[in-house]
């Protein structure tokens, strides 16, 4: 059995918008809640530490102190939120209301003005989880350092369930998920965690 650890990048200075292509540095309470994620991370041997290229991920990655070890994977971007690049939730719910109830209720469905659609998202960080996971070994463990919403999706994965449950789950800023993976089946061990 192998472990996956997900940690969503720490809390930004765009907290409370919809952020994806944008670069985006962490605030200082992101890098307070990174700083305490480390003790809990530290303990783990982690054979791979896959991350994002964005700014965000790899400030995270360097204040986790994995310079040393960190594979880019480009296929763990965010979605390209487009027209919704800045906004608020409360912006896009007034400006976009139709669109952002679809949103809610038929994500895959959704693709964002002048943006992604979330049915290429799915399928590009499908794609990067696929090729992950095959080379993962037996009582290996290994960190996936992202986004919000290619941790929705990694986890829809790894867990077996259809794509459009992805807002089931809520990955928080600066906290950090395990998955037990074995013979393509997953199973939750922790969700949002800081500290262990």
């Amino acid at each position: 059995m192998a472990k996956i650890f997900l940690v969503r990048h720490g809390r930004t200075e765009h907290d409370g918008r919809f952020v994806g292509v944008t670069e985006s540095l962490l605030a200082q309470s992101g890098i307070d809640d990174i700083k305490t994620l480390k003790e809990s991370l530290s303990r783990v041997p982690f054979s791979h530490v896959y991350c994002s290229p964005k700014k965000r991920c790899l400030q995270t990655a360097s204040l986790l102190g994995y310079d040393g070890i960190l594979e880019i994977e480009d296929g763990l971007k965010e979605i390209d939120f487009g027209k919704w690049e800045g906004l608020s939730f409360k912006e896009v719910s007034s400006q976009f209301h139709d669109l952002f109830q679809q949103l809610a209720a038929d994500p895959l469905r959704c693709s964002f003005p002048e943006g992604q659609s979330m049915e290429i998202f799915s399928r590009r960080v499908q794609k990067s989880v696929e090729n992950i996971c095959a080379t993962l070994g037996f009582n290996e463990n290994i960190l996936i350092i992202s986004h919000g919403g290619v941790l929705r999706i990694l986890l829809c994965y790894l867990l077996g369930i259809p794509f459009e449950r992805l807002n089931a789950f809520s990955p928080a800023p600066g906290r950090y998920c395990v998955v037990d993976y074995v013979a393509g089946t997953g199973v939750v061990e922790a969700f949002n965690l800081l500290t262990d």
